[in-house]
This record gives structure tokens, sequence and C-alpha cells, in this order.
């Protein structure tokens, strides 16, 4: 019998897979951490894990818990996925994201969708302000999503207020 090995997602070490426990409804039959690593977490007090999770929260670890109450990671994980599958620089924080109160480029309240569907007119968005620079300090701001997306259908008024805004940012 062959043995094949993997690498545990926990502790990142290659292991042969009987390494891993046995998991029928899995891809590959394999449960992801290590028998050793599945212990040690195994060992941990729900109050324990509670806290871990705050902490991996808080660090920005986990960017796609809590988009509701924060919708800085939502846009932070949006863009780092946007980046990875176009190829495109990526070097953001969830520090570097900062949502206004108002649409810099049309003067709109930005707001969420109030039942999570998708975005609306004045949900936040990212903007790159140099394209092909990515997603890099210094080269995004939040507007909203109908200035994002202004290219496509924007009105005369619209687009004047977008005209005012590029003026705004070429003085700086």
């Amino acid at each position: 019998m062959e043995v094949g090995y993997k690498k545990c997602t926990k502790c990142l070490i290659c292991l042969a897979e009987t390494e891993f426990a046995i998991r029928p409804k899995y891809p590959n039959k394999r449960q992801s951490w290590c028998k050793k690593c599945t212990a040690i977490g195994a060992k941990r007090t729900p109050e324990q894990e509670r806290e871990r999770y705050k902490q991996r929260v808080a660090s920005g670890e986990i960017l796609n818990k809590g988009i509701k109450m924060y919708p800085q990671r939502a846009l932070l994980a949006q863009a780092k996925g946007r980046a990875k599958k176009c190829g495109i620089p990526f070097d953001l924080e969830l520090s570097d994201i900062v949502i206004p109160d108002r649409c810099p480029v049309i003067g709109i309240e930005l707001k969420r969708n109030p039942n999570g569907a998708g975005p609306i007119p004045s949900s936040p968005s990212l903007d790159r302000i140099v394209p092909s620079f990515g997603y890099t300090k210094g080269n995004v701001r939040v507007v909203s999503h109908r200035a994002n997306t202004l290219k496509s259908d924007a009105t005369l008024l619209e687009l004047t207020q977008i005209l005012a805004d590029a003026y705004k940012l070429a003085a700086i």
C-alpha cells in the first residue's frame, strides 16, 4: 500500500496521511489537522476558545467573520480576494480602511444594505485611485458603490461631481 503525504493546516508540517484522522465525508477522506494538533485543540476549554477567537478577530486574522458589525473587514476580505484572483498588488491592513460618513465623490451618506443581500448605491466600496497600483496603502479610499460604478451609467451631474473630485486629487 502506497503512503500519501499531506500538510497539516494548523502546524504546517507535511506528514504521512496516516497521521490524520479519517473523515469519510471530506474530499480527501482525511481531517485537515494532524492528530497531534487535533488533540491540542481538544484540550482547550470553551472559554479559552472564545478568548482565542476574540484575539484572532481583533488582530484581523479572521476577516470574514463579524462582517455585519465590521464592514471594514468585508471590504478588506473582498479586496484581498479580487487582488489574488486578478494578480494585482495587495498590502492593506484593517486600519487602512476608514469608512467616512459621506461619499467623498458624490456626497451621499454611506450606509450598508439593511438586509445584507449585496450592495446598494450608498454601500461603502473600495476605490483604487490608480487601478494598476492595486490595493496598496495610499492608493485606496472608501467611496459609495454608486461612485465606483458611475463609469458605466453616469448622469451629467454625477460626472461633474466626479470631475470636481478629480481636480481636488490632482491638486494634492
